[in-house]
């Protein structure tokens, strides 16, 4: 598991796509699939998620 802070701009060229996670969320997450300048996660425990915190935003 890796915690992330969600933002618009990527980290040194590197970016991780969280689907259901916004800018500001920060999140717990487990890497699926990693190349060489992106990666895409699945949130795991969400420690502070911004808006509506009840509603399931990954689809």
């Amino acid at each position: 598991m890796t915690k992330a802070t969600v933002s618009r701009k990527s980290n040194g060229g590197y970016v991780l796509v969280i689907p259901g996670a916004r800018p500001g969320d920060e999140v717990t997450v487990e890497i699926e699939n990693a190349r060489q300048n992106i990666a895409s996660a699945e949130i795991h425990e969400p420690d502070s998620m911004t808006g509506d915190k009840t509603k399931d935003r990954r689809g």
